[in-house]
């Protein structure tokens, strides 16, 4: 019997997860901020990494919360961690003016390094060789060790 309800258990969150996704997007999608904040932050406490970046987002622009560049980057390192590129990109940004982290010219690189691995515009490829300018040799070398384990981390959990 304990199995039974240990199996429903589970069953019924895994069907809540996709349903409190859902009601996420819905609600940021209306700008009903009260409603997306907390669907956005059930459905990333169950490791939504959709719902991560977009409360990442709510917390940079002062949607239905307060500014807060902090919560931000913890929320968008929850959704570069799953593989989230967008997030990625701005868990770079912040790393690179300082805001919400410590400025870390290193994780700046790596985190843009990691989101555009796939896929490198000219302007990232540029925006990054002037960033290298300002590092060590030692320290590009480090960031790109970085995103190349970080590369293979994120795929390995997405198996």
């Amino acid at each position: 019997m304990i199995r039974m309800i240990s199996l429903a258990t589970v069953l019924l969150l895994a069907a809540a997860a996709p349903a409190a996704a859902d009601a996420c997007g819905d609600a940021y999608g209306k700008k009903d901020w009260a409603a997306a904040l907390a669907a956005c932050t059930a459905a990333a406490d169950k490791g939504n990494a959709k719902a991560g970046y977009r409360l990442g987002q709510m917390y940079r622009k002062g949607s239905g919360v307060k500014k807060d560049a902090g919560m931000a980057a913890g929320w968008y390192r929850k959704a570069a961690e799953l593989g989230v590129r967008q997030a990625q990109m701005k868990l770079g940004d912040l790393y690179l003016r300082g805001k919400g982290v410590a400025k870390d010219p290193v994780q700046a690189h790596m985190w843009v390094s990691v989101a555009t691995a796939k896929k490198r515009s000219d302007a990232v490829a540029a925006w990054l060789a002037k960033l290298e300018k300002d590092m060590t040799a030692a320290d590009v070398a480090k960031a790109k060790a970085m995103a190349a384990d970080k590369i293979k981390e994120i795929a390995a959990q997405k198996k």
